[in-house]
This record gives C-alpha cells, structure tokens and sequence, in this order.
C-alpha cells in the first residue's frame, strides 16, 4: 500500500490533479472494507490463489470471477 500511495503521490503531483489521490484512497477504502471480514478477506485471498494455481483455463476463470466479485462488492459499499 505504501508504494500505491507514493505512486499516487508521484502522479498527483505530476498532473496537477487530486484524481490519483481519490483513486488511491477508494481502493485504500475497499481494501479495508474485504479485511473487515475475515471470511470475504480469507475467500478473496483462496481464489487469488487459486486463479494462479488452477490447471485449467475454465478453472481459473472461475477463480478470478469470485475475486472480481468479492472487489467490486468492496467497492461498491465505500461507494456509497
């Protein structure tokens, strides 16, 4: 996360914009969000894993569609 935020830092500062700031803080915010449930942060972090180990390319679609959609939930609830 440090080096996200420096790099959000870097870009602010570079474009004369706070947008990669908000950015940052969004996803700093969804983050928080999965970790304040350990089984969403502990399923998140199993189907990451086994998105990378899967032997097939179906099973590893599967894998990363329960990622997406344990983030996008994330996301969506600090977004509102």
């Amino acid at each position: 996360m440090d080096a996200d935020q420096r790099r959000a830092v870097a870009a602010a500062i570079e474009q004369s914009s706070i947008k990669p700031l908000q950015l940052f803080m969004i996803a700093w915010a969804a983050n928080i969000e999965i970790e304040r449930f350990p089984e969403a942060a502990r399923e998140l972090r199993r189907a990451e894993y086994m998105a990378n180990a899967a032997e097939t390319l179906e099973e590893s679609r599967r894998y990363v569609k329960i990622s997406g959609d344990i983030i996008r939930a994330a996301y969506k609830a600090v977004s509102e």
